[in-house]
């Protein structure tokens, strides 16, 4: 089976080539990126870029440390839309593109603890905007609509 998508260029990212991110060392980066994703993801994420009719897709993964910890932030680009999710070991926020009904009703037997911001267009805006919506399992650790997804993300932990 052939893919419409062309492999074009192997690029090791920058950003790991640095001693630090945002203050966190190398080492606990690939730790973090292990733990959450794993080395398929971490591949696909990270190494590959691709030309998709002409324009360059990309999917970034990127650690963001709040009040101590080490989260992973997600940011995938597609056409005429980004998705942008932020997480921990228990849970995520993420963009308008989440659909916290469907985690609720449909999906309840599996305790999802997330959040959604609406109107976000980067991982700082997510970070700093206020909730729009929110799981009944995020409720239940204290998480609640209008409460800043960074606030959201330290109760998740």
């Amino acid at each position: 089976m052939q893919s419409n998508v062309a492999m074009n260029q192997w690029q090791f990212p920058g950003f790991l080539e640095a001693a630090t991110v945002n203050g966190v060392s190398k080492d606990r980066i690939w730790d973090v990126i292990w733990q959450h994703i794993g080395w398929q993801a971490l591949f696909t994420a990270l190494f590959i870029k691709y030309e998709r009719k002409g324009r360059m897709e990309m999917v970034t993964v990127t650690p963001v440390e709040i009040g101590g910890h080490t989260f992973i932030a997600t940011t995938v680009r597609l056409p005429k839309t980004t998705l942008l999710a932020v997480s921990c070991d228990k849970g995520y926020i993420m963009c308008g593109a989440l659909d916290v009904g469907l985690l609720n009703d449909q999906l309840k037997d599996r305790h999802i603890i997330a959040g959604r911001a609406v109107g976000v267009k980067t991982i700082e805006q997510l970070l700093e905007a206020p909730l729009e919506s929110v799981t009944h399992e995020a409720e239940k650790i204290g998480v609640t609509a209008g409460m800043i997804g960074k606030q959201a993300l330290l109760k998740m932990i």
